[in-house]
């Protein structure tokens, strides 16, 4: 995350080092025999529990995001809140791993691998925002870069490599709380 790599780069600067960017994930290039990821399917909580309907929660936040054109949500319990769903892809956890864009004007997106959503459950996120596999992420920040957008990240939980594609792109990263 950006809070932890600026952590780390500290740490390393206080002890006469740098820190250095690889292209690879390190871990990913030993790790032979890595599970695959969870496929556990992901289902609607009803508003009864949760309270508000995830449209009006969307807009609550697109509203609250200042002059951002956008906010990546990548927490996934956020991403749950937001939308009103539930999974198990974490274990003791209702949790299904998926990643958010909220844009200011509405066209959100849910980033999540579809073979977790049966179809009534696809219909129903498909109201809310464009559903896309998670590979897709990385291409929309860079087109937002590319365009100049200000996004705002959560720097406690949102990965380097995405700050980074919108920031090589062009674009502007807003890191803090994720108003979620």
């Amino acid at each position: 995350t950006p809070a932890t790599l600026e952590r780390f780069a500290r740490a390393a600067r206080s002890a006469g080092a740098d820190l250095a960017p690889v292209s690879d994930n390190l871990v990913d290039a030993i790790w032979a025999d890595r599970p695959a990821p969870p496929l556990a399917p992901v289902y609607l909580y009803p508003k009864r529990f949760a309270g508000v309907e995830a449209k009006k929660k969307l807009g609550n936040i697109a509203r609250a995001l200042g002059d951002c054109e956008a906010l990546l949500i990548s927490n996934p319990h956020n991403v749950a809140w937001a939308f009103n769903i539930r999974g198990a892809d974490v274990p003791h956890t209702p949790l299904p791993l998926c990643f958010a864009l909220i844009r200011a004007k509405g066209d959100h997106t849910l980033y999540i691998d579809g073979r977790k959503l049966g179809e009534p459950v696809r219909k129903a996120l498909s109201a809310l925002a464009l559903v896309q596999e998670p590979d897709a992420l990385a291409g929309d920040l860079q087109a937002l870069g590319r365009a100049g957008a200000r996004i705002r990240f959560d720097s406690s939980s949102a990965p380097v490599k995405l700050v980074d594609a919108l920031k090589n792109a062009g674009g502007e990263a807003n890191p803090g709380a994720d108003p979620v």
